[in-house]
């Protein structure tokens, strides 16, 4: 079941995060601008600066200290030290889609960015000062000039292991990497195909939204166009995870949530819903955002 929270009704909400080490503090991006909830969401406020006056497309938070912000926007990445009240332009020159930050040493901070012919990951292990650059995202569409790169929505790092990533695509379903991005292998395949009326070659419709929660049990979440899903991920190989069998694989094993939360207007979760965060303080509380 879900319950509207109205502070931020009628603003499209496109990411959600939650502070780590300060469980009533969440931050959301609604209309391109950041806002800021110190009550576990109950009321929200705008943050006062801006990160370059530029629509800002996802967030992340430092784990290692949470006063310092990462949002990447149409104009690069950019840095807060000081929870959103001041930015400074980092290293990478491009319009970014999505930023994910690892939770473990050296909390490496990747960011994705679509060009006209690519479409790449980039990663920082120096809180974005310096970046290194991945190959380019693999493509499984083509069009008469080639292949058509895959445009990541979403990004999320698996809270055992800095180098696993799970990418979430507009339109090519949703892919994971065990090399930091490296190399990218598809991950979605039992998820239900788009119903909607699109080209052959979208078999896939919109995952607007990954999350993994940072607590166990690992288990990540895809908000579609169909409705919410979830998934128990395998064993990482060189993380600590009693009782579970290492051989255990992911295949068939995604799962509907339930039926879909009715939002205002009559949109269900499943098509508005685009950004997802759990309770840090109650992992079986899910905040979900709307457009």
């Amino acid at each position: 079941t879900w319950v509207q929270i109205p502070d931020l009704e009628g603003r499209m909400v496109s990411v959600l995060s939650a502070d780590p080490r300060q469980p009533a503090r969440f931050y959301a991006i609604a209309n391109g601008a950041i806002f800021q909830s110190l009550d576990r969401g109950k009321t929200w406020a705008a943050v006062d600066g801006s990160p370059g006056g530029a629509m800002v497309r996802s967030l992340a938070i430092a784990p290692q200290d949470t006063l310092a912000l990462y949002a990447g926007t149409m104009g690069g990445v950019y840095k807060s030290a000081g929870r959103g009240r001041a930015w400074t332009r980092v290293t990478v020159p491009f319009e970014v889609k999505a930023l994910a930050m690892a939770s473990l040493p050296p909390y490496t901070l990747y960011a994705s960015t679509t060009g006209l012919r690519d479409a790449w990951i980039y990663a920082s292990e120096d809180e974005g000062r310096t970046w290194s650059l991945s190959a380019p995202l693999p493509s499984r569409r083509g069009g008469m000039e080639g292949p058509i790169p895959p445009e990541a929505v979403s990004l999320v790092v698996d809270p055992r292991h800095s180098q696993v990533l799970y990418m979430a695509t507009k339109w090519d379903g949703i892919y994971r990497s065990e090399d930091g991005g490296t190399t990218w292998s598809f991950f979605d395949t039992d998820l239900p195909p788009f119903r909607g009326e699109v080209p052959t070659y979208d078999r896939y419709s919109r995952i607007p939204y990954l999350f993994l929660p940072p607590a166990p049990p690992p288990v990540l979440y895809a908000a579609t166009e169909w409705g919410l899903y979830r998934i128990d991920l395998p064993v990482v190989p060189g993380s600590s995870e009693e009782g579970r069998d290492s051989t255990e694989t992911t295949e068939d094993r995604w799962s509907s949530t339930g039926p879909s939360a009715t939002l205002y207007g009559g949109f269900n979760l499943g098509i508005a819903g685009s950004t997802l965060a759990v309770d840090p303080q109650d992992p079986s509380l899910l905040y979900a955002g709307a457009s």
